[in-house]
């Protein structure tokens, strides 16, 4: 009885398991092995589209399968830096040090990580985008463009640039956006970190000052009643 007691004691002990919840390393190892995970899945999921892309070569024309090489030089190329930055910052979850609040920081990181992977792509694909647009005449941009069919800019040459422009607009703000969003729930985290630890502080102090009950000797208090 006593050792089915004491086996029955060792299977049910979970401290060893809350320590660990405590500490963050289980959440943050979780998190870093499951964003690895889908950046390896994005990245076939890319290689996939990527080969399947080339089959529409033939049926384009010179000037077209001059602008779909053009794409499928750099496409590859911009998704694999982006991707590779959000591996990066995975990998750094795990070197994060333990606090009240485990998940925050990691919400941060990948808000301000995804505006620094759109920058890289954008930022890469610009050129071609650029390129595609004056191989084709201007037609890549007014068929698939989603902020060019307004602008009326009929100039092929300036309608690539154009091209170019938009994409590091859209790279820079975006950059700029979910670093903003960023900073704001780091800036929260902190405010209830200093809020968590002006409280654990004021509870210790309060604890410190109230004074201990004096310890009379019974028989010095009867021969003082005496």
């Amino acid at each position: 009885m006593e050792n089915f007691l004491t086996f029955f004691k060792k299977g049910t002990d979970i401290k060893p398991l809350l320590q660990l919840f405590n500490s963050g390393k289980f959440i943050r190892l979780t998190f870093s092995v499951f964003i690895q995970i889908i950046v390896v899945v994005s990245g076939l999921f890319a290689l996939g589209f990527w080969f399947n892309t080339w089959r529409f070569i033939t049926e384009l024309r010179f000037l077209g399968g001059i602008a779909l090489l053009i794409f499928q030089v750099f496409f590859p190329y911009a998704v694999f830096l982006s991707l590779k930055t959000l591996f990066l910052r995975a990998n750094e979850i795990k070197n994060y040090p333990d606090s009240d609040y485990i998940v925050v920081p990691i919400i941060a990181m990948l808000t301000k990580t995804y505006g620094e992977m759109m920058f890289i792509f954008y930022g890469i694909m610009s050129i071609p985008f650029m390129l595609m647009t004056w191989t084709t005449g201007g037609n890549f941009v007014r068929n698939y463009g989603v902020f060019f069919p307004n602008l009326g800019v009929r100039n092929i040459f300036l309608l690539g640039l154009l091209a170019f422009l938009v994409c590091w607009v859209i790279a820079y703000l975006t950059l700029i956006f979910t670093k903003f969003l960023a900073e704001w729930i780091q800036a929260l985290f902190s405010i209830a970190n200093d809020i968590g630890a002006l409280r654990r502080n004021s509870f210790s102090m309060g604890k410190e000052s109230v004074p201990a009950a004096p310890v009379v000797d019974e028989g010095v208090a009867m021969t003082t009643e005496n």
